[in-house]
């Protein structure tokens, strides 16, 4: 058995593995079959899985910064098409600034989620502030032998 194995590393693989994910998400999410719907939540849960990972996050803003160095570096090249590069920076200028704007405690997901079309609420709460006091403060008194207070 031949192997062929690609130069990539892992944050690079892991990227193209969330691209294959998503594509088939796509092409499932339409469909009107119930074997259909298995494997599209199937297929949410391994991104959900597979976007998890801590270090995935950071490396995504690293990998558009870097990205962004690279493609800058071929300003003024003949054999380039400004309008082709000003496209795939203004794509990942628009990506970092969509990614920015999204709720700090599910950033990524939101940017996930709204990628492929859902809306996602920009005011749930989060684990600091008011409301989580009040939740935290509800359940001390339920712990404390109190009525649950709904």
């Amino acid at each position: 058995m031949i192997f062929y194995e690609y130069p990539f590393n892992e944050s690079i693989r892991t990227m193209l593995r969330l691209e294959h994910l998503f594509a088939r998400l796509t092409c499932l999410l339409p469909r009107e079959e119930a074997v259909d719907h298995h494997y599209a939540l199937a297929t949410l849960f391994e991104i959900m899985d597979v976007a998890s990972r801590a270090d995935l996050k950071s490396d995504l803003l690293l990998e558009l910064d870097r990205q962004r160095g690279q493609l800058l570096g071929f300003r003024g090249n003949p054999s380039i098409s400004e309008a082709a590069l000003d496209l795939a920076l203004r794509r990942i200028d628009g990506s970092r600034e969509r990614l920015a704007t999204m709720p700090e405690g599910y950033r990524h997901l939101a940017y996930i989620q709204t990628g492929i079309g859902y809306q996602v609420k920009m005011d749930m709460p989060m684990l600091k502030g008011p409301q989580v006091e009040a939740l935290y403060a509800r359940g001390a008194g339920w712990l404390a032998g109190g009525p649950l207070e709904r």
